[in-house]
C-alpha cells in the first residue's frame, strides 16, 4: 500500500484490496477493543472507495496500535518472552522490539 501511496496517493484502492483490508480491520478492532486507534472508524465505506493514502494512513494507525497492544501482553522472564494469558505466562514469543516491514 505505500509503494501504490508513493506513486499515485490520491487514486482510488480497489475493491478486492478493500475487501482484504476491510477483513483484516474488523479482526484488529475485536483484538484491541477499546484500545483502537480511531475510536469513531470501523472499517472502509465499500461505495465510495478510500485512496491509497487514505488507506496507508489508517494501516499506519493499526501498526502503532498492535504493537503497543503486543508490548503491553508480552512479558520477559530469565531472558525469555512470553505472551501474558489471562494473567499467566503463555506462550512463548520474541522481543516486542518495533515491527519494521522490509521489502524484499
Amino acid at each position: 500500500m505505500s509503494v501504490l501511496s508513493d506513486k499515485k496517493p490520491h487514486d482510488k484502492i480497489n475493491e478486492f484490496k478493500l475487501t482484504h483490508i476491510n477483513n483484516t480491520l474488523r479482526v484488529l478492532n475485536s483484538l484491541l477493543g477499546s484500545s483502537k486507534p480511531l475510536p469513531e472508524f470501523e472499517v472502509f465505506d465499500k461505495d465510495s472507495l478510500p485512496s491509497n493514502s487514505d488507506v496507508v494512513f489508517v494501516l499506519a494507525q493499526y501498526t502503532d496500535a498492535v504493537y503497543d497492544f503486543r508490548d503491553r501482553h508480552t512479558k520477559v522472564t530469565d531472558d525469555e518472552y512470553y505472551w501474558i494469558l489471562s494473567g499467566k505466562k503463555g506462550i512463548l514469543t520474541e522481543s516486542p522490539g518495533r515491527f519494521r516491514y522490509v521489502r524484499k
